[in-house]
């Protein structure tokens, strides 16, 4: 079995189809996922869960907000009314990898798309580190795949969080961290430029982190 569910909901789906989904939360929300996060929608009595990596974060707006923006000037507690008080959402594009039914974490989409109003959870480190040993790195096809999104630097947030959670569950990722790169340049052995941005990416996290994995 896979780790209990853990936390509580940070948003809901407004719109599904098979390779991934919208979802909104409102501003103030004490935990916002960060570009490239591991979520999981719960399936509810479907039984269940569904992986997505957070692929966009659209800050939305409306009438007021556009009226307050253009102001000259602006007091410091007007701004904190409206991101705390009013109901703005923020809306996330998750990018799905797969599922997990039955205990079972499989890299194939799921078999069907989850249902508007259905609950996002953000990841903890034990779910990253069992979604990511579910199989033989088969859900990088869906994330090489491609779309509305920068490619290169969405692997490279999921290795930021892949690595971190390993590190956090095992005290080192270097084994995860060598084996999901040698599955990334197999898979884009015949497209050279692609791959050279993807390992361009990797080398920049690896420099912010000051080169210690």
């Amino acid at each position: 079995m896979g780790p209990e569910a853990v936390g509580i909901p940070f948003g809901r789906i407004l719109t599904s189809h098979l390779r991934g989904a919208s979802a909104a939360f409102r501003v103030g929300a004490e935990e916002i996922p960060s570009f490239g996060s591991l979520v999981r929608v719960a399936i509810g009595n479907r039984g269940g869960d569904i992986f997505g990596l957070v692929a966009d974060i659209r800050m939305e707006e409306d009438g007021f907000l556009r009226q307050l923006a253009s102001g000259a000037e602006l007091d410091p507690e007007i701004i904190l009314d409206s991101r705390e008080n009013r109901n703005v959402p923020i809306v996330l594009t998750v990018l799905f990898v797969g599922s997990r039914s039955d205990g079972r974490v499989s890299h194939l989409l799921p078999p069907r798309p989850p249902l508007t109003l259905d609950e996002l959870y953000v990841c903890c480190d034990a779910e990253i580190v069992e979604f990511c040993g579910g199989g033989r790195f088969g859900y990088f096809r869906h994330l090489l795949r491609g779309g509305d999104y920068p490619v290169e630097e969405l692997v490279a947030a999921h290795f930021r969080e892949a690595i971190r959670a390993h590190a956090a569950v095992f005290g080192s990722a270097e084994d995860w961290e060598r084996r999901a790169v040698g599955e990334i340049m197999n898979l884009m052995n015949g497209d050279f430029d692609r791959l050279n941005d993807v390992l361009g990416a990797l080398s920049d996290l690896d420099a912010a982190a000051g080169g210690e994995r």
